[in-house]
């Protein structure tokens, strides 16, 4: 990307900041910020893994995940420990996608729950889960001495405790978790996202469908329905540069009230 067309998309970002603050749900707009959006991915494409190919990227589909980020109220951080929202580069085409981080902080915006996260039994933890009529159980003991890598995952789970103290767990198994990506992939091969953080996408889809089971928000069902369309790396097609800001945002596909994929 030149430093033009990083010029071109601050200035449509800004022009356009009151528009995009707008967009950002009321209970975000603390801690999400327009600005503070643009300036992570610029800092990405200057110091991140990624940062060549974010920049060859198209300026519409880098404003595009910034208009994402402001519908969901959520950052991309500065590619620095595990974000709210991955950018992911799709040949000249940038993707915003949630992390299971992000997902776990689009459920606590909606007021529904005391408690929600999810977690990894390896190779040596213990691990129970158990239903009797006081509701669900679990019990996890970790064993800290054991590997902690993709090969020596059993179980990944997610609990919510809603707001009457209820407490909800959804638990499954590495080969479960690996079917459901090989049934919901619409290529011939994982995302980037499956080959690169298999750990943190398995715990967003165990994640998923724990609140698929619960009421859900507008912000997560716009999450889902933007992931599934991610699946397939399609061709992208150049055209020549415009400057007005619905060529540049484009849109941004509709959440669907009952998102069948994972």
């Amino acid at each position: 990307m030149s430093q033009l067309v990083v010029k071109d998309v601050r200035k449509l970002i800004t022009d356009n900041r009151q528009a995009l603050e707008s967009l950002i749900p009321q209970s975000a707009r603390h801690d999400c910020k327009v600005l503070n959006i643009l300036e992570q991915i610029e800092y990405q494409i200057k110091f991140g893994r990624t940062g060549g190919k974010i920049a060859s990227c198209e300026p519409h589909s880098i404003a595009s995940a910034i208009k994402f980020c402001c519908q969901l109220g959520l950052e991309p951080g500065y590619g620095q420990g595990a974000s709210d929202v991955y950018l992911i580069p799709y040949n000249k085409e940038l993707k915003a996608q949630t992390s299971y981080i992000g997902e776990i902080k689009l459920a606590q915006q909606s007021g529904k729950y005391k408690k929600i996260f999810t977690r990894i039994v390896y190779e040596g933890d213990a691990f129970e889960e158990w239903v009797d009529e006081a509701g669900e159980h679990f019990s996890h003991k970790v064993d800290s001495r054991g590997n902690r890598d993709d090969d020596s995952v059993l179980f990944v789970y997610a609990v919510a405790i809603d707001k009457n103290g209820d407490v909800h767990i959804k638990t499954m198994s590495k080969d479960q978790i690996d079917e459901l990506e090989k049934k919901t992939r619409k290529g011939n091969s994982q995302s980037p996202a499956w080959k690169d953080w298999w750990q943190a996408m398995a715990q967003k889809t165990v994640l998923r469908q724990l609140l698929k089971t619960l009421p859900r928000t507008k912000e997560l069902m716009l999450s889902e329905s933007v992931d599934n369309e991610l699946i397939e790396v399609q061709p992208v097609r150049i055209d020549p540069p415009k400057r007005t800001m619905d060529a540049m945002l484009g849109s941004t596909p509709q959440p669907q009230e009952e998102a069948k994929e994972a």
